[in-house]
């Protein structure tokens, strides 16, 4: 059996279905967005977490975590950063890091 395209970037957004958790309201610097993700093809949930600084160009940032549904019920826009960070891996991507997704681990880094 081969493993979903929702585990290999790059990622499409129609493949997924979107339910938007709201902005992270505790930066104060960057316009971000925070959903809920599930695939369309295998039923896994996704946090996705992404960010742009208005003024900066190539500052678009974005990270997304595989989650239970446990974690998809508790889950909010102000502490989806410190899930995705406490997860055993995630995927990172967009113009800051000049890519599609990569897959990393750890802290996420200062914005």
């Amino acid at each position: 059996m081969s493993e979903c395209q929702c585990m290999k970037p790059p990622f499409y957004y129609l493949d997924f279905e979107s339910t938007s958790l709201g902005e992270d309201v505790t930066d104060e610097v960057n316009y971000t967005e925070v959903t809920i993700e599930t695939c369309k093809s295998c039923g896994a949930k996704w946090v996705r977490y992404f960010f742009e600084h208005p003024l900066l160009g190539h500052s678009g940032t974005w990270y997304r975590g595989l989650i239970t549904e446990e974690m998809a019920s508790y889950v909010r826009a102000d502490n989806a950063i410190t899930l995705i960070e406490s997860l055993e891996w995630y995927f990172r991507g967009g113009s800051f890091y000049k890519s599609d997704g990569e897959r990393c681990c750890g802290k996420i880094g200062s914005k």
